[in-house]
């Protein structure tokens, strides 16, 4: 997807033409700096030590050895033993923080200001630039020169540092939606200026509500850049409507027939059966209009861990003990049977296409499975931990893993090739969603939180937002088809849905016995399906 605003401009000015121009008035827009002030080169050094480490130039010593110890731990290369390049990536990560700590952990800053000049009436104060660069105001300044000289990887990450110091800066969020777009990262410039307009209509609620006290940057920029202003007719989407109007549900249905807890389940896009595997070792076919149960595989010996049903709903993949089965749901036969884990097969995933079985277990083994070629044997990449959860996007480009040592990876799909490596929660990740349009994806983890990460963050390795979402882990999580809504069901009981970009909780819904492992949506967006360890599956219908 190209989106809007980089279309316009690129199809009326040419490209060094467009650079040329925005440089222009970018420069004519920034912020006004008084005279720079002259640092001497320790207290730079000093300052560049402080940022490897994440922290302000005037953090205490306390401070400079907490954010040690916890980068050495994300960074220790013991934790990336699966991948030699990764590991050599880390062990250059590791020597830098070490530098840096050994630096900073007996240094005392020394305080240096610039007092600034006195507003007149006639104009607003200017901006003044200290020799401690602690403020989101320094890094969205930094980010916006370079973005009028073209330096938009740099800009980039000055922006996100503004974002990470002021999590309501709506400027930085729309400015680095330019830059991404610039970079050609449609996607996520759409994500950051759909962000930017959420954050500017909250804060347009609380000044109403309280005049008084608006929070900063409630207004349009008036200190550079503004993206309205300068491309109107590139304005950022409107949020989704799920922002603002909680939804009601309500249960239909309960069925029965499970004799021991509900593992998986699966609804088909016609939404006419709905498919289950069960710890009771059967995977069964449910008519959704009768709630009755019409078929049951039993060719298991072992309990059902996970399923995967293809869109089409033709072919069907079950997953017990280390064996993987693969059905013809039109014929009503068994196509092959899939032999390589050396442990529990805890999770599946089927490509979009048919073409892309994936499949993670215990033995920390993830395999890729070809399913249109002659190719017996899948291409596996072995984790040193155990795989909880797979996820492949939309498109079938890319698959994500997350296990117990809490690192996201992602991998092509087509190759089973490592892409990157990413560290968000601090708990074992026990599922994962890809949104239908693959532009956010979200981690449940052991501890009850969720992440939503944006496509960025395979360039940026930064999560979008974390919150607390249950009482015990995530077991499962599921996109709405329109991606506006995020439903989760965890080890509490509950099933939540809640509003993927800002984090707010739409509703909850109650009523199973026991930890809910398993939720799926219908098609039209109206009907989610629940399986929980009480045997039982639960049909919830929004109400109109």
């Amino acid at each position: 997807m190209i989106y809007a605003c980089s279309r316009s401009i690129r199809s009326s000015v040419s490209a060094s033409t467009r650079c040329h121009t925005l440089a222009k008035g970018l420069k004519h827009n920034a912020i006004m700096v008084q005279a720079p002030v002259t640092l001497n080169p320790s207290m730079s050094s000093m300052n560049r030590y402080y940022e490897i480490l994440g922290l302000r130039p005037d953090a205490d010593p306390a401070a400079v050895k907490q954010a040690y110890r916890s980068l050495a731990k994300t960074w220790h290369p013991d934790r990336f033993s699966h991948d030699p390049e990764l590991k050599r990536q880390a062990e250059e990560k590791l020597k830098t923080i070490n530098e840096a700590y050994h630096q900073l952990k007996d240094y005392r800053p020394q305080r240096e200001s610039v007092s600034p000049p006195p507003p007149t009436p006639s104009h607003r104060p200017q901006t003044t630039v200290t020799s401690q660069p602690t403020s989101a105001e320094f890094w969205y300044q930094r980010g916006a020169e370079n973005a009028s000289a073209g330096r938009y990887k740099e800009a980039l990450e000055n922006f996100s540092m503004a974002i990470k110091l002021n999590p309501q800066y709506v400027e930085a969020y729309r400015y680095r939606g330019f830059a991404h777009s610039m970079l050609g990262f449609e996607l996520g410039a759409e994500s950051d200026l759909r962000q930017a307009k959420v954050l500017e209509l909250e804060q347009k609620r609380a000044a109403e509500r309280s005049p008084a006290a608006a929070p900063p940057d409630s207004t349009p920029n008036k200190r550079g850049w503004n993206w309205k202003r300068d491309h109107p007719a590139a304005s950022p989407p409107s949020p989704p409507p799920a922002s603002v109007q909680p939804l009601t549900w309500e249960l239909r249905q309960t069925w029965y027939d499970h004799t021991a807890p509900i593992s998986a389940i699966a609804l088909s896009r016609d939404q006419k059966f709905v498919v289950s595997g069960s710890l009771d070792t059967t995977v069964k076919f449910w008519n959704v209009r009768t709630g009755l149960v019409f078929h049951t595989l039993a060719q298991h010996a072992a309990p059902i861990r996970a399923i995967a049903l293809s869109s089409d709903g033709d072919l069907l993949a079950t997953a017990s003990a280390q064996t993987i089965k693969l059905w013809d749901l039109k014929l009503g036969h068994l196509l092959r049977t899939f032999v390589t884990h050396t442990a529990t097969v805890n999770t599946l995933a089927l490509s979009p296409d048919n073409y892309e079985l994936v499949s993670g277990g215990e033995d920390g083994k993830l395999c890729f499975w070809s399913l249109k070629t002659k190719r017996s044997e899948p291409v596996v990449q072995q984790h040193s931990t155990p795989i909880g959860a797979v996820a492949i996007s939309p498109d079938g480009q890319f698959a994500l893993s997350g296990g117990t040592d809490h690192i996201l990876t992602l991998y092509q799909a087509r190759t089973g090739e490592l892409l990157r490596s990413l560290v968000g929660q601090s708990a074992a990740i026990t599922s994962i969603a890809i949104s239908p349009t693959g532009k956010l994806f979200a981690t449940g983890g052991a501890d009850g939180t969720i992440a939503i990460w944006a496509e960025t963050a395979i360039i940026s390795g930064n999560l979008e937002r974390l919150w607390a979402a249950h009482a015990g882990a995530v077991r499962s999580l599921a996109f709405s088809p329109d991606g506006r809504t995020l439903a989760s069901a965890g080890d509490d009981g509950t099933i939540r849905c809640w509003h993927p970009l800002t984090g707010d909780r739409l509703t909850s819904l109650s009523g199973h016995r026991g930890a809910v492992a398993a939720i799926g949506w219908s098609s039209d967006g109206r009907t989610l399906l629940s399986g929980g360890s009480d045997h039982t599956i639960r049909l919830w219908q929004q109400q109109t």
